[in-house]
């Protein structure tokens, strides 16, 4: 009974667990737990191989969410490994019948035990998430932590230390830790091979993700999956800590049979896992599960698109790729520049609405004014690039289609049975490679893709001598002579009543 007016110290009810037999307990078992001895070594084994590959990704919340929930494989198999030492424990030390006279049941100490070596595991794990997020949170340009990856990675991370702990208490002996660790790491493998098999289990591998290219930036992170996988490492830590209970060893009858109601409900969940999991459809946009999927879920991400609005042709990307925004600009600049203010000239380049369709990598022209609409699907970056060499590749190889495409709705398609002369076509083969070379492209790139083709049969015809040299003298104008030319001939080109000797 409290005096009146006295205040209740904040957290009293903590300091009263810490004091009693469960708390006592438990802070012994902290204290004196194998896995804080590791804490530091495990710390930075993750900081040099799974930490510095991870940071290596590309700065998207939807990529380093994902690659949270992977890294769980390599510290749950250490987990696994000292769980399974530490269960074996009391047997290794031979105090096994000196313990049996104490007032707890054996059951109660080892889940205290078991729930040090979770806690420091956990610890450790969400040191790891806390470190790739804040370093993302500093350099990410649009976006928000995804959390379900990083639940299923910590809960992953659970089940592991609870399986090893069972593996270490019912089958003791000195390469049961080293071998429940290989085993950890090893498992993951069943799960991609089962999915090779077209077996859907295998999905509820905690290394398996819903996420496909784009998720979580253009399309939603479909979470049915994640829910799935909680549901199954959920039945899994139940029945593994149930499992402890069964031999007699472990205490009384309301033990085993609370052990047996604990392994009954875990197996429940895990089955309703296995059976949620049968159910996953693969689509465009990741993995669906239809029990936890509605069709709001397939609606695109709204996103304010980052301008370079200073170009005489504005370009505009997703905001999570502002930092390659400069790339994108050097990469179309030259030849938006030679053709700006033409007919049929993009007078802006934007990505297009998110759509399925719409996440391949696809360019054209459309609309009036005509716009450059580039798919999503062409800055969607795939799990494990950066925002390096790779992706800046990929920009840098966006330059020639984009070209081909623009220039093409200037002057015309290049092919042979479109209705014009042969003539007609050298002129147009001239003048884009011309505008090819400026640009600092290929004249005349591998079967001349200058007119990015609708059908396959579509072929043109080969450039002549003749033409490389109108393309040449058209290539060392200067850009003010070269610009004021088309503008005055573009509509001639069009029609093809031009020659090769009419081209400057």
């Amino acid at each position: 009974m409290t005096t009146s007016g006295a205040a209740i110290p904040a957290g009293w009810w903590l300091g009263r667990w810490s004091r009693s037999t469960a708390g006592r307990l438990m802070r012994l078992e902290l204290h004196r737990s194998t896995m804080l001895l590791l804490l530091v070594p495990v710390a930075l084994l993750l900081g040099f191989t799974e930490l510095r590959n991870n940071l290596g990704q590309a700065p998207l919340w939807g990529a380093r969410s994902i690659v949270v929930q992977r890294s769980m494989e390599l510290v749950g198999g250490i987990v696994a490994g000292v769980a399974a030492w530490t269960a074996a424990r009391d047997r290794r030390r031979q105090v096994t019948e000196l313990l049996c006279t104490t007032a707890r049941p054996a059951w109660v100490r080892q889940i205290a035990a078991w729930a040090a070596v979770a806690a420091w595991s956990l610890l450790l794990y969400g040191a790891y998430v806390a470190v790739v997020f804040i370093v993302t949170a500093r350099q990410a340009t649009w976006g928000s932590p995804n959390w379900w990856p990083a639940a299923v990675g910590a809960t992953a991370v659970v089940a592991c230390s609870a399986v090893g702990f069972v593996f270490g208490a019912l089958v003791p002996g000195r390469f049961t830790a080293p071998l429940v660790t290989i085993g950890v790491l090893l498992a993951p493998q069943i799960g991609t091979l089962a999915l090779q098999r077209n077996q859907q289990w295998g999905r509820l591998s905690p290394v398996e993700d819903p996420g496909t290219t784009g998720s979580g930036v253009f399309i939603p992170y479909h979470a049915g999956l994640s829910i799935v996988q909680l549901i199954f490492l959920f039945g899994v830590i139940v029945a593994a800590l149930g499992a402890l209970a069964l031999p007699a060893a472990a205490g009384g009858r309301a033990v085993r049979r609370a052990g047996v109601v604990a392994v009954v409900m875990g197996l429940v969940a895990a089955a309703a896992g296995l059976a949620l999991a049968d159910s996953a459809r693969q689509t465009s946009q990741g993995i669906v599960i239809p029990a936890f999927h509605s069709a709001s879920d397939d609606r695109a991400i709204a996103y304010r698109p980052a301008c370079e609005s200073h170009l005489a042709v504005p370009i505009c990307v997703h905001p999570a790729y502002l930092t390659l925004l400069p790339s994108v600009a050097n990469a179309l600049e030259p030849v938006l520049a030679e053709v700006a203010g033409l007919p049929g000239a993009p007078t802006r380049v934007t990505l297009t609405p998110t759509t399925a369709n719409t996440l391949a990598g696809n360019i054209w022209v459309s609309g009036s004014p005509p716009v450059l609409y580039l798919s999503p699907g062409l800055f969607a970056v795939p799990p494990g690039a950066t925002f390096a060499n790779p992706v800046l590749q990929q920009i840098q190889q966006l330059r020639l289609p984009a070209a081909d495409t623009v220039v093409a709705n200037v002057i015309g398609q290049i092919r042979s049975d479109d209705g014009v002369t042969s003539e007609a076509i050298a002129v147009r083969q001239a003048v884009a490679a011309g505008i090819r070379k400026v640009a600092g492209l290929p004249a005349f790139p591998p079967d001349d893709t200058a007119n990015q083709r609708s059908a396959p049969d579509q072929q043109a015809a080969p450039p002549s001598p003749a033409v490389g040299a109108a393309a040449q003298r058209f290539a060392a104008l200067s850009p003010s002579v070269r610009h004021t030319w088309l503008v005055t001939y573009v509509a001639a080109i069009r029609a093809g009543q031009l020659t090769l000797a009419d081209i400057p």
